[in-house]
């Protein structure tokens, strides 16, 4: 039988359900040579073929725990999906042992947030949660799940929910930046293949399995795009149901120098009077079917 290949987000919501498990029992003084082996046993029940690996931790002076790297990916793949590096984990002294702040290193950035456990709900919300200068060349997951070559440091501030009880994120709401990149395009646009991410900046929300973006902007040397929409998300990255619409503003500098480009720009303008092009996308991640117009 065909394994699915899992979402970033079901992968990454794993790690936390690990990172945050593995500060419980650390910080209660769980045996460490005990910890690897009761993480991954409680990972891999909730998901078959999950493979955790835990690097050196310890504790510092005062209630300090330190991490060197926390890993989880596919067992038969042998694949790193996601990996948090030089962790470390504090409690909040307010927070009665249900509450610690964490910090690290991923993919070439950092993060900080607050964790925070209800253990009638079992879930963990991470408030205050910022993640800077993720380096999404360094993702070959990204990559592979996407299916396309895509480049740039993303930052992420907002927050999120994960289900202790299913490894699975519940909620999440906050802001987006993909800065210095850019992805291929599956069909060109207006002649380009690679559209610069210079920056790209949207507002995201998910709850029940739906990732609502809201007042996106992309910003380059070739075209302006704004977008709005949604992606219904599947256990695979790539085939997330795509639903978006917004406007293109090719760059006057691009289009005098395209003949080509410029022939079709005039015609679109004309067509739906005005400098901006209405356009919508569908189909999925991995097969996106793009057009100009408005429905």
């Amino acid at each position: 039988m065909r394994t699915k290949r899992r979402s970033f987000v079901f992968w990454l919501s794993l790690l936390l359900y690990g990172l945050v498990l593995t500060c419980v029992l650390l910080y209660f003084r769980f045996p460490a040579d005990k910890v690897e082996g009761y993480l991954t046993e409680k990972v891999s029940s909730l998901s078959h073929g999950a493979a955790v690996n835990i690097g050196k931790c310890g504790y510092a002076f005062p209630a300090e725990l330190r991490c060197d790297q926390l890993s989880i990916g596919e067992r038969e793949k042998k694949e790193e999906m996601v990996v948090l590096e030089n962790m470390t984990i504090s409690p909040v002294a307010s927070g009665f042992g249900l509450k610690y702040t964490i910090t690290g290193e991923i993919s070439g950035g950092t993060f900080l947030t607050v964790a925070e456990f209800s253990p009638f709900k079992k879930t963990v919300k991470l408030s205050g949660l910022e993640l800077t200068s993720m380096d999404l060349s360094r993702s070959e997951f990204v990559k592979k799940s996407l299916q396309r070559d895509i480049r740039g440091l993303l930052d992420f501030h907002g927050s999120m929910v994960v289900s202790l009880a299913e490894a699975g994120l519940v909620e999440q709401e906050g802001k987006l930046s993909v800065r210095e990149g850019d992805f291929a395009l599956r069909q060109q646009i207006l002649l380009v293949e690679r559209l610069q991410l210079a920056p790209m900046n949207v507002n995201v929300s998910y709850k029940k399995g739906v990732l609502q973006l809201r007042d996106g902007s992309l910003r380059g040397n070739q075209l302006v795009v704004d977008f709005d929409g949604e992606l219904n998300t599947k256990d695979a990255m790539a085939d997330w149901a795509m639903a978006l619409k917004g406007s293109i503003t090719p760059a006057q500098e691009y289009v005098a120098a395209n003949p080509q480009v410029q022939r079709v720009v005039k015609r679109l303008q004309r067509q739906f009077t005005g400098n901006s092009l209405p356009y919508v996308v569908s189909g999925s991640l991995g097969v996106p079917r793009f057009r100009f117009g408005s429905q």
